[in-house]
């Protein structure tokens, strides 16, 4: 549920950029029908099941970024999902993968988290393996962002990312492209 309550809370920030994202009226029917709660959770959880069934396979990876309590001592209960790095489109053959991320937007002093994760998770995907002395599997890491969406843009640029070009009338957002 942590997931799903992060991607329902900034629903607003995130729908503009990220087609899988329901819109903020889907959310507040959630919010006030159990029921439709309950089947939106269930298909979120099949989607999650799809994701671990992928990482198994090493065509996916998913990490998310937590933030600890303020409360040393607090437990497991008081850490917070605010955000998910992603790896996909794994493809050693042609040692590649796409690397996406979203974040929280209730707590936008995570930005340096965000950034530090992404960073991570691009050196873990391009470290040379440990079972091979061969290069990386993946050589070539893309990023695929909104024009629009000046903040992970931002980001990819402080990582290192270095913007190819547009890819026009790429990704079809709610209907539009």
């Amino acid at each position: 549920e942590p997931l799903f309550d992060a991607c329902t809370a900034s629903a607003d920030f995130l729908r503009p950029y990220l087609g899988w994202v329901d819109s903020a009226d889907d959310v507040q029917k959630w919010q006030l029908d159990p029921a439709a709660r309950a089947a939106a959770l269930a298909e979120h959880t099949e989607f999650v099941g799809e994701t671990l069934a992928e990482m198994r396979r090493g065509e996916h990876l998913a990490v998310g970024v937590w933030e600890q309590p303020a409360v040393v001592g607090g437990g497991a209960g008081g850490r917070k999902l605010r955000g998910l790095v992603e790896l996909h489109d794994i493809s050693p053959e042609n040692q590649r993968a796409g690397i996406s991320y979203w974040r929280d937007d209730r707590q936008p002093q995570i930005k340096g988290m965000m950034s530090q994760a992404v960073r991570s998770v691009a050196e873990l995907a391009i470290a040379p393996r440990e079972d091979s002395a061969a290069a990386p599997t993946i050589r070539r890491l893309q990023f695929s962002v909104a024009t629009d969406n000046k903040p992970s843009i931002a980001l990819a640029e402080r990582v290192g990312a270095v913007r190819e070009g547009t890819l026009r009338e790429y990704e079809c957002l709610h209907g539009k492209s």
